[in-house]
């Protein structure tokens, strides 16, 4: 399997991958962060920063480091400070840390001349061009994507989240990304959740797009949250790419067909274009200010 590294989409320089986050790939540069791994790997602002400012939940810094069974310091510092921490005090328990990745067939991009997608809306395009190409000559990759589509499963819900966190909150956990925090802590009862703009319109749109897409005969929506299937599938060599947080687990599976020497794995699709928060448009991702130090 083969790692790649992002530079000209939007994302979060200010944060790098840990390999310890993932030991068995390589450390990508330190613009290959995007967007939709921060916001994975960042506190939840209407909880755990915004609790604290109001001082609405309880101060768990004493207990956590005063408790041998948690182990405290045995948790990666990662984890600790960016989903449990506000202003170096402890406010919650992290339960669970994953990364998601984007993996795509390395040995049929080649073949069919396909670029490797950086963006969502690229990851859309190189769909449309792998659904109009001869089934017969796809080499058993029937279905350009494989996500979890199922109503009512939160892995469907955060796919929709991931492609609008790109235009969202582009410059990190400061942004956040169904309020803005700044605001909030200003005017609480009147905060505007960020969902009317453009940015979500479009990465409805882009939803939409994928979903089409995906496996025919259409998953039904309605069915049985099963998170996993759209790894098998990719794993058993019935789709051309393939996100989510299970990527190279799957592919050590005993089902797992494909050869993992052809498996290209990178980190999620950005976005060249972020939502300007006053006006509610769209802009070119080299019309923002990177946050400071980036």
């Amino acid at each position: 399997m083969a790692l790649k590294g992002r530079s000209r989409v939007c994302g979060c320089p200010h944060l790098l991958w840990d390999s310890a986050l993932e030991p068995q790939l390589l450390v990508p540069p330190k613009q290959s962060c995007s967007a939709a791994f921060c916001a994975q790997m960042e506190p939840d602002l209407l909880g755990t920063v915004l609790g604290a400012e109001i001082d609405g939940i309880k101060d768990l810094t004493d207990l956590v480091t005063a408790d041998p069974v948690l182990d405290w310091q045995g948790i990666l510092p990662q984890v600790r400070e960016r989903l449990s921490m506000h202003d170096g005090r402890v406010y919650a328990i992290p339960v669970q840390s994953f990364v998601d990745l984007f993996a795509y067939r390395e040995d049929l991009f080649a073949e069919f001349n396909l670029t490797v997608p950086q963006t969502w809306e690229e990851v859309a395009d190189v769909a449309r061009v792998w659904n109009a190409t001869d089934p017969a000559s796809r080499r058993g990759a029937a279905d350009a994507m494989c996500m979890t589509w199922s109503k009512g499963c939160e892995v469907a819900d955060m796919n929709l989240i991931t492609i609008a966190a790109q235009m969202v909150q582009y410059a990190g956990r400061t942004q956040g990304f169904f309020f803005d925090p700044e605001e909030l802590l200003v005017q609480r009862a009147t905060s505007a959740a960020l969902l009317d703009n453009e940015a979500m319109r479009r990465a409805l749109e882009l939803y939409g797009a994928l979903y089409s897409a995906g496996p025919w005969p259409r998953p039904d929506p309605l069915s049985a949250c099963n998170p996993f299937q759209a790894f098998r599938r990719f794993a058993e060599g019935n789709c051309l790419m393939v996100y989510g947080a299970h990527v190279p687990k799957t592919l050590h599976q005993a089902f797992a067909t494909v050869d993992r020497d052809a498996i290209g794995i990178t980190v999620p699709p950005g976005s060249d274009m972020v939502l300007n928060r006053t006006t509610g448009q769209l802009v070119a991702c080299t019309q923002v200010r990177e946050p400071a130090g980036a």
